[in-house]
């Protein structure tokens, strides 16, 4: 239990650094990376989606 509540205390922390961070970033980008970043963002979710497909196959090839 103690060591659940360890895992659980530093990922809490890690989240909480992670948002500050992100936070900070935000404010200081300029309008070209945040039109940079647009264009790359939409590449995520179907790249997500391939890594899963991957990983589906791979689950049923190795059985």
């Amino acid at each position: 239990m103690g060591n659940l509540l360890l895992i659980l205390g530093a990922l809490f922390i890690g989240l909480i650094i992670m948002i500050k961070i992100a936070e900070w970033q935000s404010r200081s980008q300029t309008e070209e990376n945040r039109q940079s970043i647009s264009k790359l963002s939409r590449w995520i979710f179907p790249l997500l989606a391939l890594g899963f497909v991957i990983q589906i196959i791979n689950h049923f090839m190795n059985q």
